[in-house]
């Protein structure tokens, strides 16, 4: 999820503690987790809870509170993952990540 620029760029306390309170809310409510095993006549069934989003615009439909959604305050942009991003480097596991900035930010300030 990204934010409109409208807002400013030192967030507060509160919103930091809210964001963090979402984020659980997302991660608890998108898992997929093994149940266990049923034996039925012999065979063995895998169950399997499956609880994933399936599309950006389930997210953007996500309650946020007030009756809001993740759309009326932010966009939801789809990311490449750590899975995406790693690679090995003599045999280990390496991962590549870049980070960038907005024309107008002061390069210095940025890299603190």
């Amino acid at each position: 999820m990204s934010q409109p620029p409208s807002r400013s760029a030192t967030p507060r306390a509160d919103d930091v503690r809210v964001l963090g309170a979402l984020i659980r809310r997302l991660r608890n409510d998108n898992f997929a987790s093994p149940l266990g095993e049923v034996e039925d006549g012999g065979r063995r069934v895998l169950l399997r809870s499956d609880m994933r989003f399936e599309s950006l615009e389930e997210l953007e439909q996500y309650p946020i509170g007030n009756g809001q959604t993740i759309a009326d305050v932010g966009r939801v942009e789809r990311m490449k993952g750590v899975r995406d991003r790693l690679s090995r480097i003599d045999g280990q596991y390496a991962y590549f990540g870049s980070i960038g900035k907005e024309s107008s930010a002061n390069i210095v300030e940025t890299s603190r």
